[in-house]
């Protein structure tokens, strides 16, 4: 029999419930400073992290540094639908 150690975090961040960029540079601002879970779907990382469609500065720079080098951050999770292809 295998035992499961069940981890629990403080704060659980969900980017897809923020409609704006900047509502969502705030909301990785305060999970990459303060720490815990976030989960986002795959399309929103893919677009943020390469901020083709992005234009201002200060944005580009906490989406990068948020979602490519989250450092100390609890965990990192992407929701991948059963059909849909990686690109």
């Amino acid at each position: 029999m295998v035992k499961q150690r069940l981890v629990c975090f403080e704060q659980v961040y969900e980017l897809s419930c923020v409609k704006d960029n900047w509502g969502r540079s705030e909301l990785l601002n305060d999970w990459q400073n303060g720490g815990g879970v976030m989960i986002m779907g795959y399309e929103m990382f893919r677009n943020l992290s390469q901020s083709a469609r992005i234009k201002n500065k200060k944005q580009k720079k906490i989406f990068s540094e948020s979602l490519l080098d989250p450092g100390h951050c609890y965990a990192f999770w992407f929701l991948l639908a059963e059909k849909q292809p990686l690109t």
